[in-house]
């Protein structure tokens, strides 16, 4: 099976150890061995991880794997290979990411995972891209529109990306605070099967609705009901905020001007805009009391009020059918120690987690069952 496919199957549970086959923010350690903790993680371990978030602000790591030696890859010197980097830098590296040295043919690698963190470092992990392992792929970023993204899967020509052939979504992500999206890509193939994607849905629509084959509350056009059940593969939640601007109105008033002020002195003023107040006002007394000042006359005005306000959160999400009706269920937002006793406690692995927006403790998470 391909990794694809496989990063997301139900897997025996001893290619799952230790379960529940993910882990939220820590501090991988190297080995006496191998001293990068990704190489520890694939060479001491057996790890292949396929889902990788990284914290560039206390290098900070989560993720998701099984072993390695479930994979395609597993008599490859590398299986993976975890990088950080803008994306010119990752672009540049694919060509030789899996290259051991420089007397080696070069060796490709693709994209299966990425992520954004806040800073705009993108975190990938990369799979053997060369000989059987060779599959047409590319990646995309800065996307603002989710028409964008329909027209590059229906293989039309957008911006600098030529028309070519349709393609398969096989990772999405969003910036958390420019909330502009990147994808990954590979060639459709005769015979892949049935896939759903979205951006920028609530929770509830998703997994009460879109799941169980029903219309979307909010985007019916999109997905509408088709009778289909499905599992989520991917989930990543975002905050939304609205700025609200109100205004109000100070009526016209005539307002004291103290002696020595500049609007006492003003000659812009209008002296036929100035009156006094009626003997027995507040401002009447005030002016008797005091060295006589000017009274002068203030217009109307029209003040703004800026404040925001926290929208419920939206997710984008993938979905396969659930043709062999396999247990499953994610989580929006929840802390990391929730997600591993809930897997845990019900025989299921993590397939997908990401941070929750920019939330330093809460991610979004999806299970499905261990066979």
């Amino acid at each position: 099976m391909a990794i694809e496919e496989l990063r997301w199957a139900p897997l025996s549970s001893d290619l799952v150890t230790p379960k529940p086959g993910a882990f939220g923010w820590s501090h991988p350690m190297g080995s006496t061995e191998h001293e990068d903790p990704y190489e520890s993680m694939e060479f001491d371990d057996n790890w292949f991880l396929f889902d990788a978030d990284h914290r560039n602000s206390d290098s900070a790591s989560a993720g998701a794997y099984f072993s390695r030696f479930a994979t395609e890859f597993a008599s490859e010197p590398w299986a993976w290979r975890a990088l950080s980097g803008s994306y010119d830098e990752l672009s540049s590296e694919a060509a030789n990411v899996f290259t051991q040295d420089s007397t080696q043919k070069a060796k490709a690698g693709r994209i299966i995972d990425v992520d954004i963190d806040e800073d705009g470092t993108f975190n990938a992990i990369f799979v053997p891209n060369y000989g059987q392992f060779s599959r047409p792929w590319t990646w995309h970023h800065g996307i603002s529109h989710v028409s964008t993204i329909k027209k590059l899967l229906n293989g039309e020509a957008v911006g600098d990306t030529p028309a070519g052939p349709k393609k398969r979504l096989v990772t999405i992500t969003e910036h958390p605070t420019t909330h502009h999206i990147s994808i990954v890509l590979e060639n459709a193939k005769k015979g892949d099967g049935a896939y759903w994607w979205g951006v920028g849905l609530p929770y509830d629509d998703i997994r009460n609705n879109i799941a169980n084959g029903h219309a979307s509350d909010v985007s019916p056009s999109d997905f509408p009901q088709d009778n289909i059940k499905k599992r989520l593969v991917l989930l990543e939640g975002h905050r939304r905020f609205e700025t609200i601007t109100s205004y109000s109105v100070i009526p016209a008033h005539d307002e004291y001007a103290p002696p020595g002020s500049p609007d006492e002195e003003n000659p812009a003023l209008n002296p036929d805009e100035f009156s006094e107040p009626a003997p027995g006002s507040p401002g009447y007394e005030q002016a008797e009391a005091s060295d006589p000042g000017a009274w002068i006359h203030v217009p109307a005005q029209q003040v703004s009020h800026t404040y925001t306000v926290e929208e419920p959160p939206v997710f984008l999400f993938m979905m396969l059918p659930n043709n062999d009706n396999l247990k499953w269920n994610a989580y929006g937002h929840a802390h990391w120690q929730t997600i591993a006793n809930y897997a845990t406690k019900n025989n299921l692995r993590v397939i997908d987690i990401h941070p929750f927006d920019t939330d330093k403790e809460r991610f979004s998470a999806v299970f499905v069952q261990n066979n």
